[in-house]
């Protein structure tokens, strides 16, 4: 009910298919054109889920800074219709907005491959960290085959020894 209020619908073939997968945990792929509805197919059932698990956090990497601000403002949309908190973390965020994440850290933390890094080593989100249960890899194309996706890969493995096995979702 709150998505239609929203203006959203599941009814693309993109979604259709990858909702499900996504809904039983599965690691997945979601290979589709630009505006095909892939970010809504991966945040769907895994804000659903975190719904259901009011502990569990979860990491949203955009490895283009231009992309930063618009799924920001598309999930924290998304997210307070739902009583989910979302931040954007990142190379350019001032040290106001850190402390504040720091002391209060969202549900939905939007960040970089680098700034993931950088997140990986903060003692104040160690609870946050802790309790990642999925992460989503936008544009995930743009890290493959180069020095930031070995990066990548490297703090998604730290970020397992923090959290534990968690959902994987590539886009």
């Amino acid at each position: 009910a709150v998505l239609k209020e929203l203006g959203y619908s599941v009814n693309n073939a993109v979604q259709r298919l990858a909702i499900p997968l996504i809904s039983s945990g599965q690691n997945v792929l979601v290979i589709a054109p630009t505006g095909s509805g892939k970010t809504e197919a991966a945040m769907f059932p895994l804000m659903d889920k975190m719904l259901r698990d009011n502990s569990s956090t979860l990491i949203y990497v955009t490895p283009l800074r231009s992309l930063n601000r618009d799924i920001l403002l598309r999930l924290r949309r998304l997210g307070r219709a739902l009583g989910l908190s979302v931040a954007l973390r990142h190379g350019d965020t001032t040290s106001w907005e850190k402390s504040k994440i720091s002391k209060n850290p969202p549900r939905v933390m939007i960040t970089t491959p680098e700034s993931l890094e950088g997140l990986l080593i903060s003692p104040s989100l160690a609870g946050f960290l802790k309790n990642v249960r999925a992460v989503v890899i936008d544009e995930c194309q743009e890290v493959t085959n180069n020095k930031r996706g070995i990066a990548l890969s490297y703090a998604l493995e730290r970020l397992c020894e923090k959290a534990g096995e968690f959902q994987r979702v590539a886009l």
